[in-house]
């Protein structure tokens, strides 16, 4: 009976989690809803979903991003924005499957593009939301290197994220990082 509850319970958060997402007046909700709690949701129950979820966003993020072809500098950018987090977010889930080949591309992808946004921006604000998702990207692709026992080319993507961390003032992100490269280096 208790798992019935469950089981009804998780049906119920999904099924108004899709209704928020269908009502949904704009694509910027749309792909916030799908990045930010449907794929999640789904992280947890079916990797399979999520990642369909993460492609969703991705071709909203598209979509839009074609349609404005520069009219709008800043909301291009939240587009871009979600773009590489829902990159990022598979690369995570491929990661976590133990498919390094996809994980991998997904993270160079959202690199791309977090580069783009840094290298573009116009605001503090963008600056650092660029150089968050890079620093992100690069310890992404450094635990891919570590896990493959290459360690030279991890510990070169520790420092990267390392540096832009500490240049942004993320003093978690930081300690994360301090922990990797530790551990790279009684593992070495």
């Amino acid at each position: 009976y208790l798992f019935l509850s469950a089981l009804m319970a998780q049906n119920q958060e999904i099924d108004s989690l899709l209704i928020l997402y269908n009502d949904a007046p704009h694509d910027t909700l749309k792909i916030e809803l799908l990045n930010e709690e449907i794929g999640l949701y789904y992280e947890r129950h079916n990797t399979d979903s999520a990642i369909y979820y993460y492609e969703l966003a991705i071709e909203l993020a598209d979509k839009n991003i074609q349609e404005l072809s520069g009219q709008n500098a800043r909301l291009t950018n939240k587009f871009l924005v979600h773009k590489a987090s829902s990159l990022r977010y598979k690369g995570i889930l491929y990661y976590d499957e133990g498919n390094y080949d996809n994980a991998l591309e997904s993270f160079q992808l959202s690199l791309k593009i977090f580069e783009k946004i840094h290298t573009s921006a116009t605001t503090e604000k963008q600056k650092y939301i660029g150089h968050s998702g890079m620093a992100q990207c690069y310890n992404n692709i450094g635990n891919i290197h570590y896990d493959h026992a290459n360690y030279d080319k991890a510990l070169e993507y520790f420092f990267k994220a390392y540096d832009i961390n500490e240049k942004i003032g993320n003093k978690r992100a930081i300690t994360g990082l301090l922990t990797n490269i530790g551990c790279l280096l009684y593992t070495s």
